[in-house]
């Protein structure tokens, strides 16, 4: 008796996808959010493991900052259109992940698409030092960026980056 309820106990454990010793994780995303002083907020998330270092590859993100009116600007700079390039990996781990950043914050005339890629000549640009930071699931790491930027930066559970 003991040894048929045992067989069903497997069995069942099989079954559903677990087996004994082993714990179910779930996937872990990145979730990003970038704001200048004059923008509205862009966020991306995307799964943490995607951007994972690979040899010759980078792991770039492109953030839209569109200036927003009522906002007070600072000066002519304030009014264009910035486009931070940001570098990002994501270094294997299982609680607390180690992230490397850097990047470019890009300021353009005019905001300008062709083939799905913006193009135009960058009016000025400001190079974003490299930077490890760590995390941990459901804390947000903010790092200043150039001209006030702010990026915030947090592991999650959650798809939706909440």
């Amino acid at each position: 008796m003991k040894h048929s309820m045992r067989a069903v106990v497997l069995l069942s454990l099989a079954l559903t996808g677990c087996t004994a010793g082993q714990k179910s994780s779930r996937p872990l995303y990145l979730a990003t959010a970038m704001q200048s002083p004059v923008s509205g907020e862009t966020q991306i998330t995307v799964p943490a493991d995607s951007l994972a270092p690979q040899p010759n590859a980078r792991n770039v993100m492109l953030y839209s900052l569109r200036p927003l009116p009522g906002h007070a600007w600072r000066d002519t700079l304030d009014r264009q259109f910035a486009a931070p390039v940001m570098s990002i990996n994501v270094l294997p781990g299982q609680q607390v992940r180690t992230v490397e950043i850097s990047g470019d914050v890009n300021y353009y005339g005019t905001e300008r698409y062709v083939n799905g890629a913006l193009v135009g000549d960058v009016v000025k640009s400001f190079p974003v030092p490299a930077q490890r930071i760590q995390l941990t699931p459901g804390k947000p790491v903010v790092l200043k960026l150039p001209r006030g930027i702010r990026f915030t930066v947090k592991l999650t559970a959650d798809r939706d980056g909440q």
